[in-house]
């Protein structure tokens, strides 16, 4: 049995999944005051704050042309348990996030390979 309770959908800063033992907001608008942050990828329609001392899931290029940005990432992991990431194509870095088996995100996607680029990969899941 999953252990996905709520997803809430926000107006004002973006998706929010809450889980039985965390709470993870998808490419927010701002930096939320609590729980885990996903960033699809550095796009500024994706990412519009720094993150200084917020846990955060991303790909070391995603914070790498963050910073480039200006945008400071400082407590960042590529994965969290309960939480994978695959290359969702897009960009350089780009990622799609499967949630609990249970909830699958990506903020944009490929469905075709691009220059040095490959098609985005997907997961099956329970919802």
């Amino acid at each position: 049995m999953s252990s996905l309770k709520l997803i809430s959908f926000t107006n004002s800063n973006g998706i929010v999944i809450n889980t039985k033992s965390r709470k993870i907001s998808l490419d927010p608008d701002r930096v939320p005051h609590s729980g885990l942050t996903f960033i699809s990828h550095a796009h500024l329609d994706h990412i519009h704050a720094s993150f200084d001392g917020k846990e955060v899931i991303a790909s070391s290029e995603t914070v790498y042309l963050a910073r480039e940005r200006g945008f400071n990432i400082s407590n960042y992991k590529e994965e969290a348990e309960g939480i994978q990431t695959f290359d969702a194509g897009h960009i350089l870095g780009s990622r799609a996030v499967l949630i609990d088996d249970s909830v699958f995100y990506t903020g944009d996607f490929a469905l075709r390979p691009r220059a040095f680029l490959g098609r985005g990969k997907t997961s099956k899941c329970d919802g």
